[in-house]
């Protein structure tokens, strides 16, 4: 049932083991286990928008490997991210957003979304991604697997990243030419050298 969906908002409104399945219309209620782990055998192929907040490692596990099942995703709004988890969402081609909050949380702060019928994947990574909002959470490494991948970002947001370093901000600088908006507020080990980069390598 309902494999051709093409949107699906599974946010808490309550932390209590139930989720109201709004998108399917209506006050149904599911447990949220069952919900990860339909998602992670490929329940609903067609996706394009995923909104889902795991609150255990178990539940980020099967959210990870439901989107790796929906090829056609486009942008998934979650919790917070690691590096691994990051790496690993990276070997989605068709993902144009990633965030860490609800779809609506950064409507307005950021250009649109943009996609571009030209662009197509030729190798491995997020070739497409174009917005990566990642506020406050734990990564490092992963930003220079970004910058190796990701040369259409338009929008990076690493607010309050504090293990984020000047090296993964050169990274970006020289791997994301096409960069506009970029948040490193809170970002303690980023210097005035890595700043510098930025302004060469984004004109």
């Amino acid at each position: 049932r309902y494999r051709r969906l093409r949107e699906l908002d599974l946010w808490p409104y309550l932390r209590d083991s139930w989720w109201r399945l709004t998108d399917l219309g209506g006050d149904q209620q599911i447990d949220r286990t069952a919900v990860f782990t339909a998602l992670a055998n490929g329940a609903w192929p067609e996706l394009r928008v995923l909104t889902a907040r795991p609150d255990t490692n178990a539940e980020r596990d099967l959210l990870l490997d439901g989107v790796l099942r929906c090829p056609s995703l486009q942008q998934l709004h979650t919790g917070s991210l690691t590096d691994a988890a990051v790496q690993k969402l990276l070997g989605c081609q068709e993902l144009l957003k990633i965030s860490n909050g609800r779809s609506w949380d950064h409507r307005h702060s950021f250009p649109e979304l943009a996609p571009d019928p030209a662009a197509v994947a030729t190798g491995p990574g997020c070739q497409k991604l174009q917005h990566l909002i990642l506020d406050r959470c734990p990564i490092h490494v992963a930003m220079l697997d970004v910058a190796k991948t990701c040369r259409r970002l338009r929008v990076l947001s690493l607010r309050g990243c504090e293990n984020v370093t000047a090296e993964s901000v050169a990274a970006i600088a020289s791997g994301c030419p096409q960069l506009e908006y970029l948040n490193l507020n809170g970002c303690k080990n980023v210097g005035d050298v890595a700043i510098a980069a930025i302004v060469q390598g984004c004109p």
